[in-house]
């Protein structure tokens, strides 16, 4: 049934096409050189049964042989009519095939017009080679489709001819002609030099020579039946592609697959150069922050990053400095139980000098009035996190830690690195003979999510920087290992809330809150003097769990803006009994406009 179903469709489009135009005579001439390629002069008369403007050809590049897919070179020279003078054209390419559209939308030809066009084109990767051990072989094959299937109307008078390098003999030379719609194996051939008259099935005739082949079809061919021809000559007639050529065929329409592998390369190497940092030597377990840096910077110096934890461990170090006091109300909520936090402003008695951050940050937190909650820190810090990141960075460089900011290096070889890319694709795509962008595309994808992976390890810190670095790791691990045996406090440290407050910002920057509270269980007494809770006493387990809880409260509310308001190729088409109409390259068709 789908088959009747196709049937009526294509008699149905033919129909309304032959209304239309009808071609006259329809020849081709080509010349297969020893060098593997071959030229093409396609001439073709139509006579317009309505007024049109002219004719389009579509002529496949692309063959998908089962295994694998092929691809021909096609380069179009140019379109006249029989007094050579020049037609208008348009090239296009759509999807496997390239289409050429002839004729002026200004000029519109009446109804009789016949006129003839000339296509000059050549083709290059059109020629397969067979070295098995059969009499006929090694020999190389041109599989053809000299007349494509789809053409919409009728063509009255067909015929062609091929020219090719002589051959030493007779029998060194063969030839099969297919006739009909696509997929037909009605055919005539020809062993040796010879003719073969036109049979009932395929109504066409050849005569193959030395170095000549003719085809002829006696009767109409009806619209969506084609003209398939197999030449088949020795294999050292021809030659096969040269290094050049098979780069053309193969490499350059590819070229934008391997751009990753080519992109991958040369970031390692840029990194190795540019992005590497300096050896700082050994990570050491130190006892205090390295330099007096302050809990934000310390929290950005381990990933170049400046996360919403290392926020909250500046907002509870400048309460610490006796900026902020830190209120906990009382529980909220049946089924997830949680204590809303309050930052309320005040001035210290004995005010210490703050960074740029900090100034910034504390400013920014003044903002929400004299009690600041949680969505005051969403509305003023969290859409300031720009400005705040901006602000730490500056004081690395400043410290000697890094030549530039590490964001703006990020930034830089971020947006460098994507320009590049889409550069690179372009001139690619435009490259491809064949016109197909889409190796062009997913490989420029793949390589810039490459460069924008490769951007985030590009800041590189000083021979300073790495060993600052090293001794914020050595600190990192002091806090970590802080419950650890191998730390005797008592008589190293003799631990103290003063030492706790003190560190206890740093330990929220590194997010190591819970790993810095459980080493002082049962060692402090009295809360600090900034902590609040709503029962007025003090229990060490509260207490803990509100100071695990602050890091991610804080970083959450401080590091979330609000919401806005708004909403053939390849097979034998003459042994063993093989090919059919349309199974070469070549063929397509056309239509009038």
């Amino acid at each position: 049934m789908s088959k009747i179903l196709v049937s009526l469709f294509l008699v149905a489009l033919s129909t309304i096409a032959s209304s239309q135009y009808v071609i006259r005579d329809y020849h081709v001439d080509m010349e297969l050189r020893a060098n593997g390629s071959m030229g093409v002069i396609e001439r073709i008369t139509t006579e317009f049964t309505i007024p049109r403007r002219g004719i389009f050809r579509k002529i496949p590049f692309e063959y998908d042989t089962g295994r694998m897919t092929r691809r021909v070179i096609v380069n179009i020279i140019g379109v006249t009519d029989l007094q050579e003078r020049p037609q208008t054209i348009l090239e296009t390419r759509e999807g496997p095939y390239l289409n050429i559209r002839i004729g002026d939308e200004d000029i519109v030809h009446p109804a009789g017009t016949i006129k003839t066009y000339v296509i000059r084109y050549e083709v290059l990767g059109m020629m397969n080679w067979f070295e098995g051990a059969t009499d006929w072989e090694p020999y190389a094959e041109l599989y053809w489709n000299v007349i494509g299937d789809e053409w919409d109307t009728t063509i009255e008078k067909a015929s062609f001819t091929v020219n090719f390098p002589k051959v030493e003999s007779a029998e060194g030379v063969r030839a099969r002609v297919f006739a009909g719609p696509y997929g037909s194996k009605d055919s005539i051939s020809q062993i040796g030099t010879g003719s073969v008259d036109a049979d009932r099935l395929t109504q066409t005739s050849l005569n193959l020579t030395l170095d000549r082949l003719e085809g002829k079809r006696l009767s109409p061919l009806p619209p969506y039946h084609g003209i398939s021809m197999v030449l088949n000559i020795p294999a050292e007639l021809v030659s096969k592609p040269t290094g050049w050529q098979w780069f053309q065929l193969m490499i350059l329409p590819n070229v934008g697959f391997m751009l990753p592998l080519v992109i991958l390369g040369v970031m390692v190497l840029l990194w190795l150069i540019h992005g590497k940092d300096p050896h700082g030597g050994p990570v050491v377990v130190e006892y205090e922050p390295p330099d007096g840096m302050t809990p934000a910077e310390t929290g950005a110096m381990i990933d170049e990053r400046v996360h919403s934890r290392d926020i909250a461990g500046a907002i509870v170090g400048l309460a610490v400095k006796g900026y902020l006091d830190v209120e906990f109300g009382p529980e909220q909520g049946l089924l997830v139980k949680r204590r809303p936090i309050t930052l309320v402003p005040k001035e210290p008695d004995s005010p210490e000098k703050l960074s740029s951050f900090e100034d910034r940050l504390l400013r920014q937190i003044k903002k929400g009035g004299s009690k600041v909650t949680e969505d005051d820190l969403r509305k003023h810090v969290a859409t300031d996190l720009l400005t705040l990141s901006s602000k730490l960075f500056e004081s690395l460089v400043k410290r000697g830690y890094y030549v530039k900011s590490p964001a703006t290096v990020r930034t830089a070889w971020a947006v460098g690195g994507i320009v590049v890319i889409v550069v690179l694709a372009i001139i690619i795509a435009s490259a491809s003979p064949f016109g197909n962008p889409l190796p062009a595309i997913v490989g420029g994808i793949i390589s810039g999510l490459m460069v924008l992976l490769f951007s985030k390890i590009m800041p590189r810190r000083t021979v300073k920087g790495a060993k600052v670095l090293k001794r914020v790791q050595g600190f990192e691990e002091f806090i970590r290992r802080a419950e650890s045996e191998e730390l005797d406090w008592h008589t190293k440290l003799n631990p103290n809330a003063a030492l706790f407050e003190k560190y206890l910002p740093y330990a929220i920057a590194l997010d190591l809150t819970r790993e810095w509270t459980g080493a002082f269980a049962g060692l402090l007494n009295q809360p600090p003097t900034w902590y609040h809770h709503p029962s007025g006493t003090f229990h060490y387990s509260v207490f803990s769990h509100d100071m695990t809880r602050v890091g991610s409260t804080l970083a959450s509310a401080a590091g979330t803006p609000p919401r806005s308001s708004g909403g053939s190729g390849g097979s034998s088409g003459f042994s063993s009994g093989g090919g059919f109409s349309g199974g070469g390259f070549g063929g397509g068709g056309g239509g009038s406009w």
